[in-house]
């Protein structure tokens, strides 16, 4: 009895993180793209510890870079912290549903660019309704096709943390080049 109302609560609260989810994503909400389930960390030196300036449109330039996969976009929240996500719309060869979003901190007291990580809020109750399901009588999904979907979010996770570990890795080399007066900031 306990399985199953587990699995009607997450059931039900699925589609209406993703309607939520959805609007916080599209305002770029600040207080959503700062919190949450971190599930990544990773910072990178810069080569100085230059002044705090505004690197944004230098990010999504080089984030617009032709490739196969959907750009990065992001949004300046202060001159320090940038909020960035795949962007919505156009269609590239490589397509998949992301599973975290990214903040982009400058630090210039530690001379380095930390990029965050936090998990999809929607992911949560999908998973935990899909895999209580699979404990039930009748399975809405059965146990091996929740152990693939489990495997499916595992690459996905890593291939966008190795585009985030780029996105910090880019990050402290324009931040770096603009201290440096090698090139603009934006």
């Amino acid at each position: 009895m306990a399985i199953q109302l587990i699995f009607l609560a997450c059931a039900v609260l699925t589609p209406i993180t993703i309607l939520a989810e959805a609007g916080l994503i599209a305002t770029w909400n600040r207080w959503y793209f700062t919190r949450g389930v971190m599930v990544l960390r990773w910072g990178v030196p810069a080569d100085h510890t230059p002044p705090t300036r505004s690197i944004d449109g230098a990010l999504n330039n080089r984030a617009r870079s032709p490739g196969i996969t959907t750009w990065l976009v992001f949004t300046p929240f202060n001159d320090s912290t940038y909020g960035f996500r795949e962007r919505i719309l156009p269609v590239r060869p490589l397509m998949y549903t992301p599973v975290m979003r990214g903040l982009l901190i400058l630090d210039p007291a530690n001379g380095q660019v930390v990029v965050k990580g936090f998990l999809y809020w929607s992911l949560i109750p999908l998973t935990l309704a899909l895999a209580t399901s699979s404990l039930l009588p009748n399975p809405v999904a059965p146990p091996i096709f929740v152990v693939g979907l489990l495997m499916v979010v595992a690459i996905i996770y890593l291939f966008q943390a190795l585009r985030f570990v780029g996105v910090a890795r880019d990050a402290a080399y324009v931040w770096s080049l603009s201290a440096t007066n090698e090139g603009p900031a934006s």
